[in-house]
């Protein structure tokens, strides 16, 4: 399991990265199963062999980028919601981005 976690000695960032990236994935199969389903298999595969053999920070390189596409999710989903309730409270139209987005 430290595939997840590895560089040990910057633990913080892979954690965030990859809490986030858990409810980027959580997000996407809730808008769309189909698009998540692609990334959820690399997510689930990748790491398999590593899980048995010697973990090493540089194997985790090639699976980054899938891991801050759904962080990124995570965090424009947020931020959406944050939109959406501060014109709720001020009983404004949401601006045009949350329509292009979502």
């Amino acid at each position: 399991m430290l595939f997840w976690i590895h560089p040990i000695n910057f633990w913080p960032l892979p954690v965030v990265i990859d809490l986030a990236a858990l409810v980027g994935l959580i997000v996407l199969f809730r808008k769309s199963g189909t698009l998540a389903l692609p990334l959820l298999v690399v997510l689930a595969l990748f790491p398999l062999t590593y899980y048995a053999s010697q973990v090493v920070s540089r194997y985790r390189h090639p699976i980054d980028p899938v891991l801050y596409v759904l962080a990124g999710v995570a965090l424009s989903s947020v931020s959406l919601r944050q939109i959406r309730a501060k014109a709720k409270f001020y009983k404004r139209k949401p601006p045009a981005i949350e329509q292009v987005l979502f």
